[in-house]
């Protein structure tokens, strides 16, 4: 398996160490995300998988969507005959896009998912809803199993912390009652802005 990573969109190497000798992990990064943790540098540096960088040139939205959806199409024509089956690990829905394009041109089934371990983007954020959910009912705050639901939705719906703390303060009409919330929720919006 070719596995080509939207290292600036998912800025994680995490599953590489499940991966086999058999297997290359392209890691595509740009300026905008060139640095690695100490622990992802030790699981690249174990993996068995070959790994490869691709330094790619940014400055207009997307390039470096661009020029890893240019690499893949190159290498599907470069291993024609192999049969090679690639990967695009990325949160960035546009994929699913390419994946479909390849499927109905040539019959390939490129995956896409948003880690190495091979998670598509709605499972996670079932998980997450799960945890989520779970940690609310938990709570000491009672909430009520619709006033969860509307919780968990209003987190999926929304992009930004702000826009999650305004339309739960919509929703309860009570600030005490959405701190405590924000005081649960705050590990499972980490990721937004």
């Amino acid at each position: 398996m070719i596995y080509l990573i939207d290292y600036e969109n998912v800025n994680s190497v995490k599953g590489v160490d499940k991966l086999t000798e058999e297997d290359t992990v392209i890691i595509f990064y740009s300026k905008n995300a060139n640095l690695l943790t100490f622990e992802a540098h030790a699981e690249l540096m174990s993996a068995k998988a070959r790994i490869e960088y691709k330094n790619v040139s940014v400055g207009t939205k997307n390039a470096l969507d661009f020029q890893l959806v240019t690499y893949l199409g190159y290498l599907i024509r470069a291993n024609e005959k192999t049969h090679a089956q690639y990967c695009i690990i990325s949160k960035d829905n546009g994929f699913s896009h390419i994946a479909n394009f390849w499927r109905e041109e040539k019959g390939l089934e490129i995956g896409v998912f948003t880690n190495l371990s091979g998670k598509t983007q709605k499972h996670e954020a079932e998980e997450n809803n799960s945890a989520l959910t779970k940690a609310l009912k938990a709570s000491q705050l009672k909430l009520k199993d619709d006033e969860t639901e509307a919780t968990v939705r209003i987190i999926g719906q929304f992009k930004t912390k702000q826009a999650i703390n305004t339309n739960l303060s919509k929703y309860f009409r009570d600030n005490d009652k959405v701190g405590a919330i924000n005081k649960i929720i705050k590990p499972f919006i980490k990721n937004k802005k």
